[in-house]
């Protein structure tokens, strides 16, 4: 699953009419550096994707990190305190960047195609995508009243 989460943070971030900012990446994305470059993981022999008994404590590492905590630990949830537990879920959140000439309803059509798509080859593991941001919800609202 992990393989997938930083398949789909790419294959979004090489579509350029989704608009993402290169300037906030994905926890995934994090994680894939963080394990390829830092010293102590390669001390013991951590390769990207993570062996499951590796994932919690990797994770737990990266949460003690405030800035780290700060910007991803909503999207990781767990059955228990922290990263204690089961993993329940995951979100990729990605930060887009407002563009003249789409209308949000033109944008979140392209989201729904791509994770439609995506949805389509998720592994049985990751469950299903969906689409959720502060921008699309004046759209649902707007086509709820409608």
């Amino acid at each position: 699953v992990q393989l997938w989460m930083l398949e789909t943070a790419k294959a979004a971030r090489n579509r350029t009419d989704l608009h993402i900012s290169p300037r906030r990446r994905t926890w995934i994305e994090i994680v894939e550096d963080e394990v390829e470059k830092t010293t102590i993981f390669k001390q013991v022999n951590s390769v990207f994707p993570l062996q499951k008994s590796d994932f919690t404590g990797v994770i737990s590492l990266l949460m003690e990190d405030s800035n780290f905590r700060k910007q991803y630990g909503s999207d990781i949830g767990t059955t228990g305190p922290g990263v204690g537990g089961e993993f329940v879920f995951t979100s990729l959140t990605f930060l887009q960047e407002v563009r003249g000439g789409d209308s949000r309803e033109d944008l979140l059509k392209r989201w729904e195609n791509f994770v439609n798509d995506l949805n389509s080859n998720a592994p049985a593991k990751a469950g299903h995508a969906v689409i959720y941001g502060n921008a699309f919800n004046e759209v649902y609202r707007k086509n709820a009243i409608l």
